[in-house]
């Protein structure tokens, strides 16, 4: 139901608290200069840097791959461990409180991680978005919208939302859009482009 974190600028960003509201988890920050309230963590750390640490400076790791399977290696063991503070390894523990694990559909989770733009709609229906004109319904000429869009797609579907938050529907761009994919900005022809599932 809600996250503890640290005061670091991140935990403060505008998309970080929206994604978390949209998710319904509510967001603690931890009491600036008070370190007893990061014990867990800071342990955990510590047990890290314990014991992960020295495997890792001996392992010649080649690619990202390998220190995953490292790390997943030692968490498996680490999971299984009886815990001296709790009396129960962590896996025991969580086993123990599935019910109160709330799952979040797959789906839902990854269009809260889609970025949020405010555009106001000009006389002719028309909002740009990373410089493509997207053209909407006339009724919305004159007003202010929220467009969602996933940026790793190079299709550049934006979800339109008016002023109440309703959905008005998914829109191409009239023009190439230029889809950032993370590895860098592209151009997607018109006959390129996926057609736009109903």
């Amino acid at each position: 139901e809600q996250i503890f974190v640290d005061n670091a600028k991140v935990y403060h960003a505008d998309a970080y608290v929206r994604i978390l509201s949209e998710l319904k988890v509510g967001l603690l920050h931890r009491t600036p200069r008070r370190p007893e309230g990061g014990g867990k963590i800071e342990a955990l750390i510590g047990t890290l840097q314990e014991e992960l640490f020295p495997e890792l400076k001996n392992a010649a790791l080649a690619s990202i791959d390998e220190l995953n399977a490292i790390l997943a290696e030692w968490a498996y063991g680490y999971n299984r461990r009886v815990h001296t503070e709790t009396g129960m390894a962590p896996l025991d523990r969580w086993n123990a409180n599935l019910a109160r694990v709330r799952v979040t559909d797959p789906k839902r989770l990854a269009e809260a991680f889609w970025w949020v733009v405010t555009r106001h709609v000009s006389k002719t229906g028309i909002v740009s978005v990373h410089g493509c004109e997207y053209e909407l319904d006339l009724a919305l000429a004159g007003h202010t919208i929220t467009a969602r869009y996933n940026p790793y797609d190079a299709t550049g579907t934006l979800r339109v939302h008016d002023g109440t938050g309703k959905l008005w529907g998914a829109y191409q761009p009239r023009t190439a859009f230029p889809g950032d994919n993370g590895r860098g900005r592209g151009t997607t022809l018109p006959s390129e482009r996926a057609p736009l599932a109903s």
